[in-house]
């Protein structure tokens, strides 16, 4: 019979960091029945203090798994709900039987110099042939992570990605990247997993508006004219054909959705990487996007707001149940969600507990979002993405 995964999750909030780390250790041991973690996911609130710098090399000793990763967060998501605020630590850990496992770190420079992809697979340590699934985390002050997704691409076409940029810290060194007994300031850690499934899933909260068009004019991050009319007219058209409660979304929350992989006949909820509108230029009648853009892509405005982002995750969430039960999940979930964007605290805990069921989870409040979108990885905001164990 073919052994499945066993996986257990556990927090702590409040209190010291020993006293936290205890409780999380003996509750994931026992929840394992003596079971050996092959790996443990660990994020932890940087008001525990200057003991979270030993946190990846204590928790991983007690629990004695094989492979650590993990890293600061400004909140929390755990199996009951979402801690924002406040000192808190949660942990994953499981069983992945059958699983081949690398750690890896990679710096901004070293990026910078790897443009041939048998350089990167070097340093991940697996061939392009194992194909493996990515968990990815990153301190957003020293690491371009649209250049690391660019790499992974390159060096593994076709391999998945998910992950989050560090949060709770403000400037450049207040971030700790845990991986295996090593901490790090910088950079970024993964994990790479090749010889058992793990799925990803990606909610970009949004959903679109009007009709879809097609870039005919453009230059690096600005958008001259969509479907041979200038842009801005064809924005303005969009928004005022809009009834009246949109309308008034679309002041604060308009954004721009582009096919990330144009060779399908349609597209769909998914097939979008949606963007932000950062301006106009009025005397070009030209939009500017905080993206690359290029003549020939399709792109669609799109809306976002907490019922849009809510239903967009339940849609995602059941699809994702439909393929298979999975045996955990790994949750992370943009620090502009939670009760800032739903009006209420632990949305996207209780979401996955609705469509799920009561799987062991961890995860953080992040930066930036790592998810596939169209075959392709890419950093995302407001996104939750998840890994499905």
């Amino acid at each position: 019979m073919e052994e499945r995964p066993v996986f257990a999750s556990a927090s702590a909030s409040g209190g010291s960091l020993e006293a936290a780390v205890r409780r999380v250790v003996a509750s994931v041991r026992d929840q394992l029945a003596g079971a050996r973690p092959d790996v443990a996911f660990v994020f932890v609130s940087p008001e525990y203090g200057g003991g979270i710098a030993t946190l990846g090399r204590r928790v991983r000793a007690r629990l004695g798994a094989r492979h650590l990763l993990g890293c600061t967060a400004g909140g929390v998501l755990e199996r009951a709900g979402e801690i924002e605020t406040g000192p808190a630590l949660s942990v994953l850990a499981g069983t992945l039987p059958g699983a081949r496992m690398q750690p890896f770190e990679l710096r901004h420079d070293q990026l910078l110099t790897m443009p041939d992809p048998d350089v990167l697979r070097a340093a991940v340590g697996f061939p392009e042939s194992a194909r493996p699934f990515f968990v990815v985390l990153a301190d957003p002050f020293t690491l371009d992570a649209d250049l690391l997704l660019t790499r992974l691409d390159e060096a593994y076409e076709g391999s998945t990605a998910t992950g989050g940029l560090a949060s709770g810290g403000t400037r450049p060194g207040r971030h700790l990247l845990y991986m295996d007994g090593a901490v790090s300031l910088f950079g970024a850690v993964g994990l790479a997993i090749s010889g058992v499934r793990v799925r990803s899933a990606v909610s970009q909260g949004c959903r679109p508006i009007g009709r879809r068009f097609v870039i005919t004019r453009a230059a690096s991050n600005k958008v001259l004219t969509l479907s041979g009319r200038p842009a801005l007219q064809v924005l303005q058209e969009t928004v005022s054909g809009l009834p009246d409660a949109d309308r008034e979304l679309a002041q604060r929350n308009l954004l721009i959705g582009r096919v990330a992989h144009e060779a399908q006949d349609d597209f769909g909820r998914g097939d979008f990487v949606v963007r932000n509108l950062l301006g106009v230029v009025p005397e070009e009648e030209a939009v500017i996007v905080a993206d690359k853009v290029r003549v020939g892509q399709t792109v669609q405005l799109q809306l976002r707001d907490g019922g849009s982002a809510s239903r967009d995750f339940a849609d995602v969430l059941s699809a994702a149940r439909a393929e298979a039960q999975p045996a955990a999940a790994l949750v992370f979930s943009c620090a502009g969600r939670g009760s800032g964007l739903f009006g209420e605290g632990d949305h996207d805990v209780r979401a996955v507990g609705r469509h799920l069921g009561d799987v062991p989870l961890a995860g953080f409040f992040c930066n930036g979002e790592i998810g596939q979108v169209g075959g392709r990885n890419f950093l995302h905001g407001f996104t939750a993405s998840l890994a499905l164990f």
